[in-house]
């Protein structure tokens, strides 16, 4: 039986109005979205970050947030907002796993962890059965639009070897082309920004993202 595949649009902006105004237009379509905040030291910009304005926004719709910031023990808990239903770490910038993970778990919010390109698929491994989802970047982390890091189908390979029931979710540069190498590679959930605004049927740009499978 074939596995379902997900695909998360994801949004990279500056301002709140965009934020609202991008997950209102997608809502209809995905009951998930990705939220980028990056804090420019983690990454080399500064994308939106007031996790009080997401209280604002009425909406059934589960927010995946990543956190592109370094030292995120000290500012996860203003994202634990009523819509967040999953918050990604990076790996590179965690200190202490099990104060994020038991935190969240009080909240019933999932946990996540990502690697960059230059990260080996091995770090992850201690962690396999503590997280509910392990996320590669094929780019690096922060900056939209960016080119689909060709490594990144090894580690997801390699990730669903080692771990057959591990939810596997790829970040950055997916596109039509991407997402079928991405799906045959061993993911389960692909997450797109530039592919899915750039078109001008956003339903459509998403079913084609899994129309492979």
């Amino acid at each position: 039986m074939k596995k379902e595949i997900k695909i998360i649009p994801a949004i990279n902006e500056n301002s709140f109005n965009e934020i609202e105004r991008k997950l209102n237009l997608v809502s209809p379509f995905s009951d998930w979205v990705h939220l980028d905040i990056a804090d420019g030291s983690f990454t080399p910009n500064i994308l939106w970050n007031e996790p009080e304005r997401l209280e604002d926004i009425e909406t059934e719709i589960k927010i995946e947030v990543h956190l592109m910031v370094l030292n995120p023990e000290y500012v996860f808990e203003k994202w634990l907002g009523k819509n967040t239903a999953r918050i990604i770490f990076n790996l590179e910038t965690i200190n202490n796993f099990d104060f994020l993970a038991t935190a969240l778990a009080k909240h019933g919010v999932e946990i996540g962890l990502s690697i960059t390109p230059n990260t080996s698929y091995t770090t992850l491994k201690p962690y396999l059965d503590k997280i509910d989802l392990a996320q590669i970047l094929a780019v690096s982390p922060g900056m939209s639009g960016q080119k689909f890091e060709e490594n990144s189908l090894e580690k997801i390979s390699a990730l669903r070897t080692i771990c057959s029931n591990c939810v596997i979710e790829i970040d950055g540069g997916i596109n039509s082309e991407t997402a079928k190498n991405a799906i045959l590679a061993g993911a389960d959930i692909l997450v797109s920004s530039s592919y899915v605004w750039s078109g001008g049927n956003i339903e459509e740009r998403i079913k084609s993202l899994k129309k492979f499978y």
